[in-house]
Order: structure tokens, then sequence, then C-alpha cells
């Protein structure tokens, strides 16, 4: 059986932070803080999906999130 399930973030338009250190609840840190991750969606191998950095150093939303997210 599937289903579906909604999951409510708060989150930037392209970012997982709204605002300076308002991160979503799904963003995380992994090797000693020096990486940035997703907890919510994983890779096909089913790793943590590793996030890049924009220019001001603020972590870009995976391709996963930016494709299922939709504005409430």
């Amino acid at each position: 059986m599937k289903q579906v399930i909604s999951i409510e973030i708060e989150c930037g338009e392209l970012t997982c932070a709204s605002a300076r250190f308002n991160f979503c609840r799904f963003f995380g840190k992994t090797r000693f803080g020096q990486t940035s991750v997703c907890l919510l969606f994983r890779d096909k191998t089913g790793n943590e999906i590793e996030l890049q950095q924009n220019e001001i150093d603020f972590s870009l939303r995976c391709q996963q999130c930016l494709s299922q997210g939709k504005q409430a």
C-alpha cells in the first residue's frame, strides 16, 4: 500500500534557511560540522544528500525538496 504524507517545513525559496540562523528542521551537519546535509531526503544509495552553498554561504535546498515543495 502506498500513502502520501505531507510535511510542512519553513525554508527560503531556494535555501534551507527562511532567515539568518532559522533553518529547516531537516537541515543537518555531518563530518564534524563541515558538511551540510538534508535529513529528510536521501540519494539513490540511501545516503544523506550533501547540500551546496550559495554565494552568501546559505545552504541551497536539494533538488528533491525543490521539486516537492508547494507554498502554503
